[in-house]
Protein backbone atom coordinates (compact mmCIF):
# COMPACT_ATOMS: atom_id res chain seq x y z
CA UNK A 1 0.00 0.00 0.00
CA UNK A 2 2.98 2.21 0.52
CA UNK A 3 6.34 2.56 2.18
CA UNK A 4 7.23 5.19 4.76
CA UNK A 5 10.73 5.10 3.33
CA UNK A 6 9.43 6.43 0.01
CA UNK A 7 6.35 8.46 1.03
CA UNK A 8 4.98 10.29 4.05
CA UNK A 9 2.10 8.82 6.05
CA UNK A 10 -0.49 11.24 4.65
CA UNK A 11 0.36 10.28 1.06
CA UNK A 12 0.06 6.58 1.90
CA UNK A 13 -3.19 7.08 3.82
CA UNK A 14 -4.77 8.92 0.89
CA UNK A 15 -3.49 6.73 -1.97
CA UNK A 16 -5.79 4.68 -4.19
CA UNK A 17 -4.79 1.30 -2.74
CA UNK A 18 -5.51 2.35 0.84
CA UNK A 19 -8.79 4.02 -0.15
CA UNK A 20 -9.84 0.82 -1.93
CA UNK A 21 -8.98 -1.21 1.19
CA UNK A 22 -11.03 1.06 3.46
CA UNK A 23 -14.00 1.07 1.09
CA UNK A 24 -14.02 -2.74 0.79
CA UNK A 25 -12.88 -3.82 4.25
CA UNK A 26 -16.34 -4.76 5.53
CA UNK A 27 -17.17 -6.79 2.41
CA UNK A 28 -13.92 -8.71 2.58
CA UNK A 29 -13.39 -9.09 6.33
CA UNK A 30 -16.87 -8.52 7.76
CA UNK A 31 -17.42 -12.17 8.69
CA UNK A 32 -13.90 -12.81 10.00
CA UNK A 33 -13.65 -13.22 13.78
CA UNK A 34 -9.89 -12.65 13.92
CA UNK A 35 -10.07 -8.87 13.49
CA UNK A 36 -13.13 -6.90 14.51
CA UNK A 37 -13.67 -3.14 14.39
CA UNK A 38 -16.82 -1.92 16.10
Amino acid sequence: MGSLIDEDLEAIWQNDKFNHFRENYRDTCGSCDLWVID
